[in-house]
Formats: structure tokens, C-alpha cells, sequence
């Protein structure tokens, strides 16, 4: 952030990473969104790797290959994505599920929150930011992120959420397999 920032851009931390801060956990997955343009953050972080036309990663993760039988090989490290948005951080924090991931962050800037989702992480409550039953119909996996928020922060779901599942679960027959079983990994290995 202090590179972008230094050079002159806007940029903020949201969704994901934000949300596991205020939550008391140590983010691993970065969501940075800025104006800077994408031919900058190439020149700027050489490391990096653009990802379609408008992300740019960082990834500094290594997989720690286990000896042990009780732990399970794993990655370790933090990867950042930077967006490059042409409209207010206001207007891309619309793009995420919850409330408790529509919050921004620049340590210069005021905090934005758009839905009030920093009472809800101190509340511990999941709730849909928007229409997350139409969300759901285009991509059935987002039901297991309900299930993930639960397993990794122990967040309790609104009755609307709960409904969401329940009318929608069959749904997951259509989602990729891969997919599940990623977020099905991350929620038996969650805290909660």
C-alpha cells in the first residue's frame, strides 16, 4: 500500500483480509483495490503476475510439505491481489456477499463501511449484503462460503441466510468438485 501510495495512487485494503482483522485473525489473502493502472503495478512490483486485465498478484506463499501424519501439507505465506478500479471504492466494495466484507481500509483514510459490517463482526452475525439468493442461483458455490465465515470466525447466520441455504442446497450438485471440496478443506480444518 505505501508503494502505490507513494507513487502517487489511491489504494485500499477490502473485503476478506479486512473482515479477519477486526475479527482478531492474521489475514493471508489480500484484496487491494487502487486507480493505479495496471502497466504501473508491473513496473512497481516485478514479482507480481497480472491476472486477466484488471488484477495484479503477489504471491508470496510456499508449501510446507509435512512429515508429520497429523498435519496436513499446506501453504503458508500471504498473496495479494491488486484490482485496478475505474469507479469509488464505495461502488466496488458492492461486489461482495456479506456485510462484514464491505468494509475499506487505508490507514490515511477514513474507514469505509458501507453496511454498517464492522458492528456485525463485533456482533459475530452474517448477513447478505445484497440479493445473495439471486448470488447464489449463479453460483452455488457461495453457499459453502456462508459455511466457511461460520467455521473460520464463528459468525451466527440471520434467518434469512439460514432460509437462503436450505431453499437453495440442491443447487450444489451443479458446482464444480473441485471447488467443494476446497471450501469443504478450509471448513473442517476451521476453528470453529
Amino acid at each position: 500500500m505505501t508503494k502505490i501510495t507513494k507513487a502517487g495512487y489511491e489504494v485500499y485494503c477490502a473485503g476478506q483480509c479486512v473482515m479477519a482483522s477486526y475479527a482478531g485473525e492474521e489475514p493471508q489473502d489480500w484484496d487491494l483495490y487502487t486507480d493505479c493502472p495496471q502497466d504501473k503495478l508491473k513496473s512497481m512490483f516485478e514479482e507480481g503476475e497480472a491476472i486477466g486485465s484488471r488484477v495484479f498478484r503477489l504471491d508470496y506463499t510456499e508449501e510446507i510439505v509435512s512429515d508429520d501424519l497429523n498435519v496436513a501439507d499446506h501453504l503458508e505465506g500471504i498473496i495479494a491481489d491488486i484490482v485496478t478500479i475505474n469507479e469509488s471504492i464505495e461502488d466496488q466494495l458492492k461486489i461482495y456477499d456479506f456485510t462484514v466484507e464491505t468494509i475499506a481500509e487505508n490507514p490515511q483514510k477514513p474507514v469505509v463501511d458501507i453496511n454498517n459490517g464492522i458492528e456485525d463482526i463485533k456482533a459475530l452475525i452474517l448477513k447478505p449484503a445484497g440479493d445473495f439468493e439471486a448470488a447464489v442461483k449463479k453460483d452455488p458455490i457461495k453457499l459453502l462460503k456462508v459455511i466457511r465465515y461460520v467455521s473460520l470466525y464463528n459468525f451466527d447466520l440471520t434467518k434469512k441466510l439460514s432460509e437462503i441455504i436450505t431453499d437453495n442446497a440442491e443447487l450444489l450438485i451443479k458446482a464444480d468438485k473441485d471447488d467443494i471440496l476446497f471450501d469443504w478443506m478450509i471448513i473442517i480444518n476451521g476453528k470453529y
